[in-house]
């Protein structure tokens, strides 16, 4: 059995508590082995590593308060991964909470960000606090092993993100310029969904009274930003959108 001293079983006591109290519909072995989880990955992060500090499963296998040789330990950590009845899914609502500290502002802001781990993809959804990104949801994916597209993959991923949200507030994605295309915009209109994107400056936009222009040559002014209202974004879709165009003042 891994070697834990007094109060690292006291946090693990305070971790089951408050899983209890915010994933109250998780079952109660899963509660458990998340605490477990929890409690063997701050363990592993204190202690050296190899492999060029890379994290590993059976690193964490190692830092789990369970009983049992380290293979064994590896083993029950596995199957909780492939858990059919444990989905990252579930969490997001429970996250949201913890991450606001239950305090949820109306105009919840979420920053939606894809990155690579060699060739996996991962879609991500974080919550902005204190110069941190809490993350929220989580979605990995290769490209080669894709049914569907990945924009389906990312509307899906969003939807499941928007039901998070409690009543009594609203989402606010904010996006990067991979985001900025006239079908997704298409899917945020229809659902009522907020959100912040960064544009492309090659993209045509019309504003005004008919004027068409491409977005990085609208008009403005250095270091102030300027709202333009009812634009249309794209110059064949037309989606309606507000933009607002901000350059920074020379140093």
């Amino acid at each position: 059995m891994t070697d834990i001293r007094p109060e690292w079983r006291e946090l693990e006591g305070e971790v089951e508590e408050t899983l209890r109290e915010t994933f109250s519909r998780l079952r109660a072995p899963v509660r458990k082995n998340l605490a477990a989880l929890v409690i063997g990955l701050v363990m592993v992060l204190r202690m050296p590593r190899g492999w060029y500090g890379r994290l590993s499963l059976s690193g964490v296998a190692r830092g789990l308060p369970t009983r049992g040789e380290v293979t064994a330990r590896y083993k029950r950590l596995h199957r909780f991964l492939d858990n059919p009845r444990f989905s990252s899914e579930s969490l997001s609502a429970g996250l949201l909470r913890l991450a606001t500290g239950g305090d949820l502002p109306p105009l919840v802001p979420v920053l939606v960000d894809q990155t690579a781990v060699g060739e996996i993809q991962v879609l991500t959804a974080s919550y902005p606090a204190a110069g941190r990104a809490i993350p929220l949801a989580m979605e990995t994916f290769e490209h080669g092993e894709l049914e569907k597209s990945q924009n389906l993959l990312e509307e899906a991923f969003l939807r499941r993100l928007a039901g998070a949200v409690p009543q009594g507030a609203r989402l606010v994605s904010i996006m990067d310029r991979g985001y900025a295309r006239a079908a997704l915009l298409l899917v945020y209109r229809q659902e009522g969904w907020l959100f912040i994107i960064r544009g492309r400056a090659q993209v045509m936009v019309e504003y005004g009274s008919g004027r068409r222009v491409s977005l990085g040559r609208l008009p403005h002014r250095q270091g102030k930003p300027c709202r333009y209202r009812g634009a249309f974004y794209q110059g064949r879709e037309k989606e309606p959108v507000d933009i607002i165009v901000y350059g920074s003042s020379p140093d």
